[in-house]
């Protein structure tokens, strides 16, 4: 009667989904993850803890982004109305990323593909363009 109990409130940037509905995202979005240094155990966005947004439970191990091409190249990473995936180099060094990184989605049939190393406006980015309609 006396005991109080603490509930935490919900982070309104991050969106974590069950795995039913991980397996249909949102409308409008493309679903990928990216795998650091080639090492099945350094993926974004399952490296950011609680600080990965816009990310569905993909029914194994991990998350996955969803996220639609309304980025604008200012952001640490996203993707581009042309239907590129961009990630900037600081931002994958952040997350332990030394030497590759590389890309994994439907279009690649999950399948790491690497991603090409640019600069993307004066910074460095790895993009991938998922060529997906």
């Amino acid at each position: 009667e006396n005991e109080k109990a603490v509930i935490p409130a919900k982070d309104a940037k991050t969106e974590i989904r069950s795995q039913e509905e991980a397996e249909t995202p949102p409308a409008e979005t493309i679903t990928f993850c990216l795998r650091l240094d080639g090492r099945e155990d350094r993926h974004l966005p399952a490296l950011m803890g609680n600080q990965a947004q816009s990310i569905y439970a993909n029914g194994r191990d991990g998350f996955n982004w969803s996220l639609p091409a309304a980025s604008t190249g200012d952001e640490d990473y996203g993707i581009l109305a042309d239907g590129t995936i961009f990630a900037k180099e600081a931002f994958l060094e952040k997350w332990g990323m030394t030497s590759k990184v590389e890309i994994k989605a439907p279009f690649t049939s999950w399948q790491a593909e690497p991603m090409q190393r640019v600069d993307m406006d004066g910074e460095i980015a790895y993009v991938y363009n998922a060529d997906v309609d």
